[in-house]
């Protein structure tokens, strides 16, 4: 939620209520399980918070720099075409460990950070006229 909050700082005030929200709510629902005031579904829900946030930083890290390099094209030039390469192959390469074990999870995660994040920066390379990499002669 802090992650999000602070990528659109320009158009919103900077601050880390988000983070001290989530933090007050955290720290309450862990009190309330270790005290036994929690329903048994909540305890579960509990358990599988940080595997979502993880899941959804991971999917939603390229909306931030998506939109950092909107606001500032400027970035675009220090953007590597081998980097981006290599982060969609590392990506592809545990597609058969997904399938192995049917891991559908992995795939929510994998189109958008490996197919569709390289995609719109190219986009944006061609709609601001930016050479990503420049060879030297």
């Amino acid at each position: 939620m802090q992650v999000m909050w602070s990528t659109f700082v320009p158009y919103i005030p900077n601050s880390i209520l988000p983070g001290s929200i989530a933090f007050v709510l955290a720290v309450l629902a862990v009190v309330m399980a270790r005290l036994g005031k929690l329903p048994e579904k909540g305890v579960k829900f509990i358990g599988s918070i940080s595997g979502w946030t993880a899941t959804l930083l991971f999917m939603w890290m390229p909306i931030a720099q998506m939109w950092t390099n909107f606001l500032n094209p400027d970035n675009i030039k220090g953007l590597s075409a081998v980097s981006m390469l290599l982060a969609m192959v590392g990506n592809g390469l545990m597609i058969p460990r997904a399938l192995f074990i049917r891991d559908l999870m992995w795939y929510v995660e994998f189109l958008p950070n490996s197919l569709i994040y390289p995609s719109l920066n190219k986009i944006y390379v061609a709609l601001f006229s930016i050479a990503i990499v420049k060879f030297a002669p």
